[in-house]
Formats: C-alpha cells, structure tokens, sequence
C-alpha cells in the first residue's frame, strides 16, 4: 500500500484501475437514492457522476451495505467503487465494516484485475477516525502494492482553517442577568 498527496477525483492510471468513494449505507425512502455525507468522497464523485446516487441506491436497497463496482464510465479497465464506511449518515464510522470492506475491495481488485486501486483515508473525515492509530493499521494489513491510499492535504488544511475560524467567530455567551461593561458605564451616569 502506497500513500499519496493527490485529490481522488484527478488520480488515475495508464491502464486498468478504479477509484473508490466512501459511502454508507443510508438510502432514501421514497426514491432510493443513496444519501452522501456532506463533503465526503461519495459526494464529490456523483458532482462528476451523477446517476452514482440512483444506481448505488438500489444496490444498497436490494444486497445491504457492500462495495460494488457501478456502471458510470464507458472506459475499459476503469471501475468507480463504493467503500462503506458507515451503516448510516451522520454517524461514525465503523471499524468492523471498515474491514469488511477492504476485504471486498481486494476480491473485486482480484475480479476485475486492476493495476491500481485509488482509494481515500476511509472514516477518517466525517466518519471521526484516526488515520495514523485506527485506519491505517487496517489497511496495511489488507491492502498489497496495487493499492494506493490519496489524500489531499490543501483541500484538508483550507477545510480546517474553515472550521476554525468559524470556531473562532463564534458569539460570547452572556449568562441570564450579566451586564456587560458597556451597560454598567450607562447606569453609572
């Protein structure tokens, strides 16, 4: 298993290979499309396929929560594959199904005989897990060479300055009854 600072979206190979998205296994009621997290890998790759929702939707409906290879592109050799990493959106990710799916995600390598198999940090956005002591350990022991972990760390750094500096603007609290400094000058004169 390799590691590399790339956006998943822009990494490819010359020959047969896939990109993996994380997904979960929430799908919605009335038209079965399958329901991304916010900011994940699932939804920036249906921005670029659009009918990923509807196709993996059903899968999900019909099998459970599984990896499955989807229909998107007309290339040959090239798969777009779904990683679940959680049973249901906004909640964490699960180490179990992690595993699952990466033994999966090996059959299908097997399969489908892919050179290169593009996949992000899995449960480690959203799903609130740590690469380094969680994750990655999983990982090298599933995963072989053909493999190769991307991460994009601009798009992750200027994600973090976001969060903090909404952290950061966040109002000062008043307890019920406190006066401020400006209120007290104005009752004095």
């Amino acid at each position: 298993m390799k590691v590399r600072d790339i956006d998943i979206v822009a990494a490819h190979h010359h020959t047969s290979y896939a990109t993996v998205f994380t997904a979960n296994g929430s799908v919605e009621a009335k038209s079965f499309y399958a329901v991304f997290d916010r900011g994940g890998t699932g939804e920036r790759i249906s921005a670029v396929f659009p009918e990923i929702r509807r196709q993996l939707g059903k899968l999900i409906d019909v099998n459970g929560n599984h990896c499955y290879v989807l229909p998107v592109t007309q290339q040959k050799g090239v798969g777009v594959v779904s990683m679940p990493t959680k049973h249901l959106k906004g909640t964490g990710a699960d180490l179990a199904l992690i595993q699952q799916s990466c033994v999966e995600l090996v059959m299908l390598a097997d399969i489908y005989g892919w050179e290169k198999v593009f996949l992000p940090r899995a449960g480690c956005g959203n799903g609130k897990l740590d690469w380094q002591t969680q994750v990655r350990p999983i990982f090298m022991q599933a995963f072989d060479d053909r493999f190769v972990v991307v991460h994009d760390s601009k798009r992750h750094a200027a994600r973090e300055k976001a969060r903090k500096k909404k952290a950061k603007t966040t109002k000062p609290v008043f307890k019920r009854g406190a006066v401020s400094e400006a209120a007290k000058k104005r009752m004095k004169a």
